[in-house]
């Protein structure tokens, strides 16, 4: 069986690591599989991830689509390779893909809808509307989701299954040096270490996390953030205005941060809106205290109060009350560590959620 799969870019975030656990799963499976990329390729590390596992990955650029010729070459390249599935991932991807897909006869479609998407405009949601009902079966990542998407843009009678995120809880072994960070950046043991790890984004909420932990006493808290994006100059700039460059350390996009969740005290998911993190998971399966905005994924994923806390999205004020809480009441803080780990472990395994996802290639398979 042949699968195609569909990305906006080649880069950092959740939907990439997603695609990397995909192929790699369906490669040891003996799948063939390629990968078409419309736009960018910004991380030459995940191109090279993929083709180590021999998938075949086709970049096709911002020029050659708004030209036409990328479009055009594309077709004929997908008929040559008679793919049995296409699997398409973010905005462009769904609109693109499942019109060349569609056009190109591949007969099994679906669509992996990764968060709520409320920054999507009228006209985004009325197009992708009109192209998903042209899919075999839309993907989401919890039931919630499901519900919230069905009242925004989902057609009627969309045939949707629930698949979440799913990390590898082998890999979070606990011997780990937790004093990593401090050592590395100076910062004494009488600071607390609050960890956002993820895209610099306006959708992600970090300026949220900066103003929460303005309100607090200067020096507390230490707030490392590990990732890039568009939003970085603004929120450097934030941190100046507020007068705390000493107690924010920016350490750039690492492709793993594994080791550093043991050096926490307490990770932040500030988001505005969102799916179910890869961030978060790993958080959970390390044994690292978690406090995130109350949105439809991340409630999936935790139960306020019993394996981390939740807060109003946007309400920095609560916010820095949750974190707070969280580093100064252990025993409780403790009680939350293990029910994640715990909840990780049996529900959002890397292992379960890849063949739930095989499961549903070889039920479309079957049945067309």
């Amino acid at each position: 069986m042949r699968i195609l799969w569909w990305i906006d870019h080649l880069g950092h975030g959740g939907t990439q690591i997603a695609l990397y656990q995909l192929v790699s799963h369906f490669h040891e499976r003996g799948f063939r599989q390629s990968v078409v990329c419309l736009n960018t390729l910004d991380d030459r590390k995940a191109y090279e991830q993929l083709e180590q596992v021999g998938v075949e990955v086709l970049v096709i650029g911002r020029l050659k689509l708004i030209t036409g010729i990328g479009l055009i070459s594309t077709v004929f390249w997908i008929k040559r390779q008679k793919f049995d599935v296409t699997i398409t991932m973010l905005f462009f991807s769904d609109v693109l893909g499942q019109i060349l897909s569609k056009a190109c006869n591949i007969p099994f479609r679906i669509s992996a809808q990764q968060s709520e998407n409320t920054n999507y405009s009228a006209l985004r949601c009325s197009i992708l509307g009109l192209i998903l009902r042209w899919t075999s079966k839309v993907v989401v990542l919890s039931k919630h989701l499901a519900e919230s998407l069905s009242e925004s843009y989902l057609p009627d009678n969309t045939d949707i299954q629930v698949i979440p995120n799913g990390v590898d809880v082998q890999e979070h072994a606990p011997s780990r040096d937790s004093n990593y960070l401090r050592a590395k950046l100076g910062i004494d043991s009488s600071s607390y270490l609050v960890g956002y790890f993820g895209r610099l984004s306006i959708e992600k909420g970090v300026d949220i996390l900066i103003k929460a932990l303005s309100t607090t006493a200067v020096g507390k808290f230490h707030l490392i953030i590990a990732g890039d994006g568009q939003e970085e100059r603004n929120l450097k700039e934030q941190i100046n205005n507020l007068g705390l460059i000493e107690q924010v350390h920016f350490m750039g996009y690492l492709h793993d941060v594994s080791k550093l969740y043991h050096c926490l005290d307490v990770y932040v998911q500030p988001s505005r809106f969102e799916g179910i993190p890869f961030s978060v998971l790993e958080a959970m399966a390390n044994g690292c205290p978690v406090v995130a905005s109350s949105l439809v994924g991340l409630r999936e994923l935790i139960v306020d109060g019993e394996h981390g806390l939740l807060v109003e999205p946007e309400n920095y004020k609560l916010l820095a009350k949750a974190i707070d809480n969280t580093v100064s009441q252990k025993g409780p803080t403790l009680g939350r560590v293990q029910k994640a780990k715990s909840r990780v472990k049996k529900h959002f395994s890397y292992s379960s959620v890849c063949n739930a996802w095989e499961c549903l290639v070889l039920e479309k398979h079957t049945k067309y």
